[in-house]
């Protein structure tokens, strides 16, 4: 019969490359649980707001011309509104992260 195009060993080779760097990660992270739970919340907020602005913006995909101008100002009005409260629960988070960090090295 016919042969196929790839080989066992291939279709591995080719898995590898693809979950190699994931598995890595996974591997670095699980040594301290804190970073592997905050990778996990946040691969999950950056696909819950992905469906949250698909969802948002399903209704609007219609609209053309003129009649997109007020919903496009007012999408960029409320995203600089937000930023400074983003920007000061970023540091808050970090400030966070960094007193955690140091707390762990002088236990360990």
């Amino acid at each position: 019969g016919r042969r196929p195009a790839m080989g066992v060993l291939g279709f591995l080779g080719l898995l590898g490359l693809g979950l190699g760097p994931a598995a890595a990660a996974l591997h670095a992270l699980s040594a301290r649980p804190v970073l592997l739970l905050v990778a996990a919340a946040g691969a999950f907020l950056d696909v819950a707001l992905l469906l949250l602005v698909s969802a948002a913006t399903r209704w609007a995909t219609p609209l053309s011309g003129l009649r997109s101008l007020p919903l496009a100002a007012i999408v960029i009005a409320a995203e600089e509104l937000l930023r400074p409260a983003l920007w000061r629960a970023n540091r808050r988070f970090e400030r966070g992260l960094e007193a955690a960090s140091r707390r762990r090295l002088w236990r360990a």
